[in-house]
């Protein structure tokens, strides 16, 4: 960080307030499906945990635009911390009296889901007011920085607890968000976003978050183009992973992962100059065109140290990419809308990373790992096109 940023408490509260919830994310993130997979014996079944997870995020993402736009940020943060430290207290509390069920353990991931997203719309919206739009892309390249690096110490964490007990994960979670929602009470700037409680109804604001994306072409068309790279991503991955079992390679898919963390880690030290430096179509055309070599040279070289390195390269320029759309959102949307937008955007990525699964597998099944995998490159370059056709952002 630089001095300026240093000098912000309010940031340096925000910034750790998320490194300690994240990382106690990242530790959950292995461990309950781990425990769910103890438990209940079963593999499909212990997926529906996952399910839950995940699937909360896309049925509450909108309604968690509209509740950071309505009430105080800092408050809706805090409510969300206090809430998930709660029950990942009470699913710690039913490992260690080995009480867990199906049932509860479904309810928990929905619920901790559900409040994941609310918390993450109020914090993205609420970042370009902790810093001001001149620092808000330096800020950012931070928060990935940190994110990347987490990413990375988050799952050895909780392998290493999950090994000692799996209570002892979920009590590190719960423990996670007590720190972070300490931290949060003792921000002083206003994030309050103006809408007021009770003004408007939740459908038509809604659509207001939605009609922002819509009608402004460089979102738009950035929105398509994440979302588009989204599916290849999870395509790819998946895929990926059926390549390594089926070669009887585990440890290829985990060689994958780290080496992903740390081209995002290092993209991240350079993203804000990328982005200073660079429209946002540059941006997007380097993007496509890394991943569209990435996922080739994978396809024609399918070893683990290739398909990590394809994997890595394509990582380097999404830090950039995501400044740049953060810059564009904080450039022309209002504050009071900033969540809801945020939202509809993780909506729409999120839907399309749901299929890339599907199409990874389908495509692995019929043509092979080559064949898709070049494939999936070629979809990445055609993507390019989204791009805003607009030199400055």
């Amino acid at each position: 960080m630089t001095a300026t940023l240093w000098r912000n408490g309010d940031y340096l509260l925000y910034w750790w307030s998320r490194a300690s919830s994240i990382l106690g994310s990242q530790v959950s993130y292995l461990a309950i499906p781990l425990y769910a997979l103890t438990v209940l014996h079963q593999s499909p079944t212990a997926a529906l945990v996952g399910v839950c997870g995940y699937g909360s995020g896309l049925l509450f993402a909108l309604h968690a635009g509209v509740i950071g736009d309505r009430f105080d940020r800092r408050l809706v943060m805090v409510a969300a911390d206090v809430c998930r430290a709660v029950l990942m207290g009470i699913l710690a509390m039913q490992a260690a009296f080995g009480v867990a069920s199906l049932l509860s353990m479904c309810l928990i991931a929905l619920a901790v889901g559900a409040l994941s997203v609310v918390f993450d719309s109020a914090a993205n919206a609420a970042l370009p007011d902790l810093v001001g739009e001149e620092l808000f892309a330096r800020a950012m390249a931070r928060n990935q920085s940190r994110d990347f690096a987490l990413g990375m110490a988050g799952p050895l964490l909780g392998g290493a607890l999950v090994a000692v007990g799996p209570k002892w994960a979920f009590a590190f979670d719960a423990a996670s968000y007590v720190v972070s929602a300490i931290l949060l009470v003792f921000i002083r700037t206003p994030l309050a976003p103006g809408a007021g409680p009770g003004r408007r109804r939740t459908l038509a604001m809604i659509r207001d978050g939605l009609g922002w994306v819509v009608k402004d072409r460089t979102l738009r068309r950035m929105t398509l183009y994440l979302s588009v790279l989204n599916l290849v991503l999870t395509a790819g991955v998946f895929a990926t992973a059926d390549h390594f079992v089926a070669r009887a390679e585990p440890l290829g898919q985990g060689f994958m992962v780290a080496v992903q963390a740390v081209g995002g880690l290092l993209g991240s030290l350079v993203a804000e100059r990328l982005h200073r430096t660079r429209s946002v179509r540059a941006i997007i055309g380097l993007h496509g065109g890394l991943w569209f070599v990435g996922l080739t040279a994978a396809g024609i070289l399918p070893v683990a140290p290739v398909i990590a390195f394809g994997f890595g390269i394509g990582w380097l320029v999404a830090p950039a990419l995501r400044i740049a759309f953060g810059s564009r959102l904080v450039r022309v949307v209002p504050t009071d809308v900033r969540g809801r937008v945020n939202s509809a955007v993780s909506l729409s990525t999120a839907t399309f990373s749901m299929v890339g699964p599907a199409v990874g597998g389908v495509a692995f099944g019929l043509v092979g790992y080559g064949v898709t995998m070049v494939g999936l490159g070629l979809v990445a370059l055609a993507a390019v096109l989204l791009a805003p056709r607009s030199t400055v952002d």
